[in-house]
């Protein structure tokens, strides 16, 4: 059955949190139109990421579509790069350490608001 589920007090401050955090009109949405994005190209609050892959039949590459083209402003995250190579599995989850460099090298920070995109 597992553990029954966390109850906490409604006046709780963590329950305060987690209702400011994901239903504060001020948060970002987790779902972004175009029109949303187009409008906030320039924010460097903003990042966007081409994170375009496709299955080794399809014959296409993410990144040289992103070469081609992208959205102004994108950077090409590489999945293969990212995932944990130790695995005997394709595209297992990095540690959390080997995300963060990954996303450093990017130039992506915490305090960004991060718009993920594919082809």
């Amino acid at each position: 059955q597992g553990a029954p589920p966390l109850r906490l007090p409604a006046h709780s401050p963590r329950v305060e949190m987690l209702v400011r955090r994901f239903s504060s009109p001020a948060s970002w949405p987790l779902l972004v139109t175009p029109a949303w994005l187009q409008s906030r190209l320039a924010d460097p609050s903003v990042a966007i990421l081409d994170c375009s892959w496709y299955m080794p039949a399809a014959k296409r590459s993410g990144r040289a579509e992103f070469a081609k083209e992208s959205i102004p402003g994108a950077r090409f995250f590489d999945i293969d790069a990212t995932s944990d190579a130790s695995q005997d599995l394709p595209h297992m989850l990095p540690s959390a350490g080997s995300f963060e460099r990954a996303v450093a090298e990017l130039g992506i920070d915490a305090a960004q608001h991060i718009v993920c995109y594919d082809g």
